[in-house]
């Protein structure tokens, strides 16, 4: 690493490992120690990940540095994604999965999904969200006066969610969904060619010309297949993993995690019950308050020379982006620290920057503006049943295995 305003080369610094450690073991909704230490040098922090050959590389904390990263098109994650570059998890992405590729050939299959994933579509969605939300919660009240407000709701929400966006036939979402829950956990390279065989088949039947298909996602890419891209059944098959693999479990991670927040700070719902208009803007700052990725990012590896700040990455060099620290950085963020559901100016991160921001944000964020309200409206009383949160054993996402609730 090279000071640019000098032309002089760094002293190297020591390299900590990274994830940071936490007293348990577990990855919590407690940002680890760290990150502000990192963030108020001011400079990209020499870390050492868990994979790769060599292992070395820099943590990016600040909030214009992250953008920096991500927008960079000489920080590629086509490079990052191999063998021997430095990583947080052992197992590499496929080829042809979105957050895999870049340039062109990321564009040509980001086409396929940007005219799904649009506000327009997002918002018709909304009174589908509304009714499932009522239904869900009469169930769940009729059942009793406690529950797990994941198996019951939030995950219930996001997986009719995803299968609205997809346009998945009603018999097969549900196989959908637990293939593509359990190809994007940890499991043998046995089981997982199984059942990649089978997302693989189930991909090529519905997407072949002449299949009924309702509206959504599936049906478009089925047309793409022969049209002016022409997707490969394969291409086809990485895209729909990829979409489920991004939207089976985020939405539910962001809505449990945002239940209990709001109920760890009673005066911020306090504020919304008495505004309800302040929702959206208690989204937007739920999203940046919430850590829900391990770091927030994925690699990036430099194919040429590449300045962040007032430092030049080699070619070869990797950087990891943290979001979730750049979500906290003070000199964006007014007293970052505190949660505030009015929160005018929110340039958060949370679904990244550039040509790889998640191209689930705009429903994901209607679903949690709808789902949250009618929650807390139809449960005033509601309350966590538990003081410790059992939490799932996962590379990059910090998520509870469940959450009871009484009310």
């Amino acid at each position: 690493m090279t000071d640019t305003t000098t032309g002089t080369t760094a002293v190297p610094s020591p390299r900590c490992p990274y994830p940071f450690p936490t007293p348990d073991g577990r990855h919590t909704f407690a940002r680890e120690d760290g990150y502000d230490q990192a963030r108020a040098s001011g400079a990209l922090l020499p870390v050492t990940l868990p994979h790769g050959n060599p292992d070395t590389a820099y943590l990016a904390t600040t909030h214009e540095h992250v953008k920096q990263v991500l927008g960079c098109p000489a920080l590629t994650r086509a490079a990052a994604n191999a063998p021997d570059t430095p990583r947080l998890g052992r197992d590499l992405l496929p080829d042809l999965a979105l957050l895999s590729m870049d340039g062109p050939q990321h564009a040509r299959m980001r086409r396929q999904v940007g005219s799904t994933f649009t506000p327009r579509k997002a918002r018709a969605l909304r009174p589908l969200f509304e009714q499932r939300s009522h239904r869900l919660l009469d169930d769940l009240t009729a059942a009793g006066r406690e529950g797990d407000l994941i198996a019951a709701y939030t995950d219930p929400l996001t997986t009719a969610m995803v299968g609205d966006v997809l346009g998945c036939p009603v018999d097969a979402a549900d196989e959908f969904h637990s293939l593509a829950d359990k190809l994007t956990s940890p499991c043998e390279p046995d089981a997982y060619a199984l059942m990649r065989a089978r997302f693989e088949e189930m991909c090529d039947q519905l997407s072949a010309p002449g299949v009924a298909r309702p509206d959504g996602l599936l049906d478009e890419l089925a047309q793409a297949r022969t049209g002016p891209d022409e997707l490969t059944a394969l291409e086809v098959t990485d895209l729909m993993l990829t979409v489920f693999a991004g939207g089976a479990r985020t939405p539910s991670i962001l809505m449990s995690s945002a239940v209990t927040t709001l109920l760890d700070n009673p005066e911020q719902l306090r504020t919304l019950r008495k505004q309800p208009n302040l929702w959206p803007a208690a989204v937007e700052e739920l999203l940046r308050y919430i850590p829900i990725g391990l770091s927030g990012g994925f690699p990036r590896t430099a194919v040429e020379d590449a300045t962040i700040g007032s430092h030049t990455l080699r070619a070869g060099e990797t950087v990891l982006p943290s979001t979730i620290a750049a979500n906290m950085d003070p000199a964006v963020f007014e007293q970052p620290e505190e949660l505030d559901v009015a929160r005018a100016s929110n340039p958060h991160l949370a679904f990244g920057h550039g040509p790889h921001r998640c191209p689930g944000a705009f429903v994901t964020k209607d679903l949690a503006e709808v789902a949250l309200p009618i929650l807390f409206d139809r449960l005033p009383g509601l309350r966590v049943a538990t003081v410790d949160h059992s939490w799932q054993d996962a590379l990059i996402v910090r998520a509870m295995t469940a959450l009871p609730v009484t009310w």
